[in-house]
C-alpha cells in the first residue's frame, strides 16, 4: 500500500510537470510567434518606405529633367531666334549697302557693277554662314533633348527595378517569418518528445533533430536580419542615385 501511495505521487508529480512543461511551452511559442509577427510588421514597414522613397526620388529627379529640358528649349528657341535675327538684320545692310553702290555705279562709271557683284556674293555667304550656324545649334539642342529623354527612361526603369526589389524582398521575408513559425512549432513538439521518450537512443535521435532544427532557426534569422538591413538606404540626400 506504501508503495502504491509513493508511485501515486510521482504520477501526480509528473503530471504536474508536465503540465508546467506545456504551459511553459505555449508561452514560449506565443511569445516567439509574436516576435516573428512584429518582424513581419517591421518587414512589411520598411518594404512600404522603401518603395515610397523610390518613388519620391523618382519623382525629384522626373521634376529636375523635366525642369532642365524646358530650359534648354528655351534656350534653343532663344538662340534661333537670334540668329534668324542676325541674318535678317545683316541681310538688309548689305542689302541697302548693294543698293546704294549700284545706285553710285549707274551714276558714274559701269567700272562699279563688278563692285555690286562682289557685295552681292557677300550678302549670300553671310546668309549661308548664318543658316548653317542656326543649323548647328538646332542639331546640338536636339541631342541635348534626346538625351535627357534617356535619362528619363533609365530612371523610370530604376524606379520599376527598386519597387520590385521591395516587393520581392517583402516576399522572401514573409516566406522566412512563415518557416520561422514552422521550425518554433516543430521545436516545441520535439521537446516534448525528448521528455516522454522511452529510451535514451530515442532521446538522442530527438535531441539531434532538435539541435539541426535549431540551427536552421538561427541561420534563418541571420538571413531575415540582413534582409532587413538592406532596406536602409546608405545614399546622402544631395546623391538619391548614389
Amino acid at each position: 500500500m506504501l508503495f502504491s501511495l509513493r508511485e501515486l505521487r510521482g504520477i501526480e508529480a509528473r503530471r504536474v510537470e508536465d503540465e508546467a512543461a506545456q504551459q511553459q511551452a505555449r508561452a514560449v511559442a506565443a511569445a516567439e510567434a509574436c516576435r516573428l509577427a512584429d518582424e513581419r510588421r517591421r518587414a512589411d514597414e520598411a518594404a512600404r518606405r522603401a518603395a515610397e522613397e523610390a518613388i519620391e526620388r523618382h519623382a525629384r529627379e522626373t521634376l529636375a529633367l523635366r525642369l532642365r529640358e524646358e530650359e534648354l528649349r528655351v534656350r534653343e528657341a532663344e538662340a534661333r531666334a537670334r540668329a534668324d535675327e542676325e541674318a535678317r538684320l545683316a541681310s538688309e545692310q548689305l542689302t541697302r549697302e548693294l543698293e546704294a553702290q549700284r545706285a553710285a555705279a549707274l551714276a558714274k562709271r559701269p567700272v562699279w557693277l563688278g563692285a555690286a557683284a562682289g557685295a552681292l556674293a557677300l550678302v549670300l555667304g553671310v546668309a549661308t554662314f548664318v543658316a548653317i550656324d542656326s543649323h548647328r545649334a538646332q542639331s546640338e539642342s536636339e541631342k541635348s533633348l534626346a538625351t535627357i529623354d534617356g535619362q528619363l527612361v533609365a530612371a523610370q526603369r530604376e524606379r520599376d527595378a527598386a519597387l520590385a526589389r521591395a516587393q520581392q524582398a517583402k516576399l522572401e521575408l514573409g516566406q522566412l517569418a512563415d518557416r520561422l513559425a514552422a521550425l518554433g512549432t516543430e521545436l516545441d513538439q520535439l521537446d516534448r518528445q525528448i521528455k516522454t521518450a522511452n529510451s535514451a537512443a530515442e532521446r538522442q535521435v530527438l535531441a539531434e533533430r532538435a539541435s539541426a532544427a535549431r540551427a536552421e532557426r538561427a541561420r534563418l534569422e541571420r538571413d531575415a536580419a540582413a534582409r532587413r538591413e538592406g532596406f536602409h538606404g546608405k545614399c546622402p540626400p544631395d546623391k538619391p542615385l548614389c
